[in-house]
């Protein structure tokens, strides 16, 4: 079984159970995986949990019933990608029991967010050579300059995530620079700390300016967080307070916070982390907006990806087949 691929229990959302799926398809020989597949894996011994205390027929009719439920979720991520496969790289079958990876769903945006989801990001955000949490990052601002209408002179990014890769290393003057090129907030608030500080939460500032280069601008205040465990840092970053911080002065039009992260998120309790967050983006909305990618970017992506897929799904598989066939072995 690769590191990848532990079966979810069953009381875990259905999100997770359609990762599994598609995590699945992407290890098979055949590119798929179905609807049996997950229920028999969530019925065997060992993956189930408190909500399963069922057994025979009702256990199976149970298991059926989750992996049922991941079909459905896996359907919304269709609609969300308008059918598009370079958003989504996964299909459905005509009964709906059948998920396949399109052609070229290794390469695709989507397939590197669903990875970075599900990797243990201390230990393996490094493959081929490329930093994924970097590298979503720089996919983080191209998605929200894809949001507020594309690239080009009126739509801009700063990057000011620590460590910063560009510009200015020290807060105070990355801080400075970023007010320069928004044109609002003058710069750094003198503040007896500011030598300590790192990012204050804050990892991209966008903006949408018009052709008067006035103050009175739509911002966007983003935090990027990669893994699972992101609901406990919504809260980190305010933008008022940020403002109020370290900004000489106010910006004319308060900052709409944003919150990226390459996860799936559930519609159970949404409301309340949009509320939390500010505006949402989720693995799909993340390749709605990101669509426009530049190709250098794609291919670091893609390498990230194919150092994912090698050394996280198909060497353990390939190991955990060798062991099995050394202890067979023996045994005889």
């Amino acid at each position: 079984m690769s590191r990848l691929l532990a079966v979810p229990k069953a009381s875990e959302d259905a999100v997770i159970h359609a990762d599994w799926l598609e995590l699945r398809a992407l290890e098979a020989n055949d590119g798929s995986a179905s609807l049996n597949d997950l229920a028999r894996e969530i019925a065997r011994a060992g993956t189930t949990d408190a909500t399963m205390l069922a057994v025979g027929e009702k256990r199976r009719e149970r298991a059926t019933t989750i992996a049922e439920d991941a079909i459905k979720e896996i359907e919304d991520r269709i609609q969300s990608a308008d059918g598009n496969a370079v958003a989504y790289p996964f299909c459905l079958n005509k009964a709906g029991q059948l998920l396949s990876t399109t052609k070229g769903a290794e390469d695709s945006l989507y397939v590197f967010l669903l990875l970075l989801t599900h990797v243990n990001i201390d230990k393996a955000k490094v493959q081929a050579g490329i930093d994924g949490t970097q590298l979503f990052e720089d996919v983080c601002a191209e998605a929200a300059t894809g949001y507020l209408g594309g690239s080009g002179p009126r739509v801009q990014f700063y990057a000011f995530g620590f460590p910063r890769r560009s510009g200015p290393k020290a807060f105070g003057t990355a801080l400075d620079t970023m007010c320069s090129q928004m044109g609002e907030g003058v710069g750094l608030r003198a503040r007896d700390n500011a030598a300590d500080m790192k990012d204050a939460a804050l990892d991209l500032a966008v903006w949408r300016s018009f052709g008067d280069r006035r103050a009175g601008k739509l911002i966007g205040f983003a935090q990027c967080k990669t893994g699972r465990n992101w609901e406990g840092e919504v809260h980190n970053l305010r933008a008022f307070d940020f403002c109020a911080n370290w900004l000489r002065d106010m910006p004319l039009v308060l900052p709409v916070r944003m919150f990226f992260v390459p996860c799936r998120v559930s519609h159970y309790g949404r409301d309340a982390k949009c509320r939390a967050a500010g505006i949402l983006f989720d693995r799909c909305r993340i390749t709605e907006y990101a669509s426009s990618i530049a190709d250098e970017r794609a291919k670091q992506w893609r390498k990230w990806s194919k150092g994912a897929i090698t050394n996280l799904i198909l060497k353990p598989k390939r190991v955990s087949r060798t062991k099995a066939a050394a202890k067979k072995a023996s045994v005889k």
